[in-house]
C-alpha cells in the first residue's frame, strides 16, 4: 500500500509540474523553461541528500545516468508538443506509452500481476487517453502532425527509461541515483541552450519570463521523481510506474479548476477509470 501512495503522490506532483511548465511554454522556449525546471528539480533532490544519502555505487551511478537522459528526453519532447498545442493527443499518447512500456519491463524482469491487477494496468492505460481529451473527441493519433507524433513517442519512450532506471538502480545508495539523474538531465539542457543561445535560436534572457512558474514546476517534479524512486522500490515496477503515469489527471484537473476548462464526458469517464485502476492495482 505504501507503493500506491507513493506513486498516487508521484503523479499528482508530476501532473502539477507539466501544468505549470506547459503555461510557461507559451512564453519562452521550451529549453529555457527545462533549463530552469531542471536546475529547481536539482534543489530538490540535493538537499534531499541530506537525510537520504548512502554510498554509491557504480551500477546505481550508471542507473542515475540513464534516468537522467530518459527524464530529459521525455520532458524535451513533451514541453515541445504541449507549447505545439497538441496537448489533448501528445500529453496522453507519451503517457500511454511510458505505462505500458514499463509495464512490459517490469513483467519481463519479473513482475508477476494477479488478474486483477492485469485489469488494473488495462484500465490505468485506457483512463490515460481518456482522461486528457479537450475537443469532445477520443485521442486519435491520425489526428497528429508527424512531428506531433514523433514528439509523443519520443516523450513516452523517455518516461520509461526514466521509469525501469529507477528502479534498476535500487535503494542501496539512497537518493544518489535520482540526484545524479537530475544532474545528468540539467547538463544535457545547459549544452542544448547553449548551442541553441550561440546560434541565436533561444533567447536565455527569456528566463525572467518563465521563472515564477517554471521554479514551482522543478521543484515539483523533483518530488514528484524522489516519490516515484521510493515507490518503485517498496512495490512492482509495472504497477508503480503505471499509476505515475496518470498523471494527465492532475493536469486537467487544474486547467480545469484554473483555466475554467469545460468536463467533458468523457473526461468524466476517465477520471472514473482511473480510481477503479488504482483501486484494483492497490488490491493484492
Amino acid at each position: 500500500m505504501v507503493s500506491i501512495v507513493l506513486a498516487l503522490v508521484s503523479a499528482i506532483t508530476y501532473g502539477t509540474s507539466d501544468f505549470l511548465a506547459g503555461l510557461m511554454t507559451r512564453r519562452a522556449s521550451v529549453f529555457v523553461v527545462t533549463f530552469v525546471g531542471q536546475a529547481s528539480a536539482g534543489i530538490v533532490t540535493w538537499f534531499a541528500l541530506l537525510w537520504a544519502g548512502g554510498p554509491l555505487s557504480s551500477g546505481a551511478a550508471l542507473w542515475g545516468v540513464a534516468a537522467g537522459s530518459g527524464a530529459w528526453l521525455g520532458t524535451i519532447f513533451l514541453y515541445r508538443g504541449l507549447a505545439r498545442g497538441s496537448m489533448s493527443v501528445v500529453g496522453p499518447v507519451s503517457a500511454v506509452i511510458a505505462a505500458a512500456g514499463s509495464a512490459l519491463v517490469g513483467v519481463l524482469l519479473g513482475d508477476r500481476l494477479s488478474g486483477v491487477e492485469s485489469c488494473g494496468v488495462l484500465l490505468a492505460c485506457a483512463a490515460i487517453a481518456l482522461v486528457s481529451v479537450q475537443n469532445g473527441e477520443a485521442p486519435s493519433v491520425s489526428s497528429l502532425s508527424t512531428s506531433g507524433l514523433l514528439d509523443a513517442i519520443a516523450a513516452g519512450v523517455g518516461f520509461a527509461a526514466l521509469f525501469v532506471s529507477l528502479n534498476r538502480a535500487g535503494t542501496g545508495s539512497g537518493v544518489w541515483p535520482v540526484a545524479i539523474g537530475q544532474a545528468t538531465g540539467l547538463g544535457l539542457v545547459v549544452a542544448v541552450v547553449a548551442v541553441l543561445g550561440l546560434r541565436r535560436d533561444v533567447d536565455v534572457r527569456t528566463v525572467s519570463r518563465v521563472w515564477t512558474g517554471a521554479v514551482p514546476a522543478g521543484l515539483l517534479g523533483g518530488a514528484a521523481t524522489i516519490a516515484f524512486f521510493y515507490a518503485t522500490q517498496a512495490g512492482l515496477l509495472s504497477v508503480s510506474a503505471v499509476i505515475a503515469s496518470l498523471y494527465p489527471a492532475a493536469t486537467v484537473a487544474l486547467a480545469i479548476a484554473f483555466l475554467h476548462e469545460r468536463v467533458r464526458r468523457i473526461q468524466r469517464v476517465g477520471l472514473g477509470l482511473a480510481a477503479v485502476a488504482v483501486a484494483l492495482l492497490a488490491i493484492r
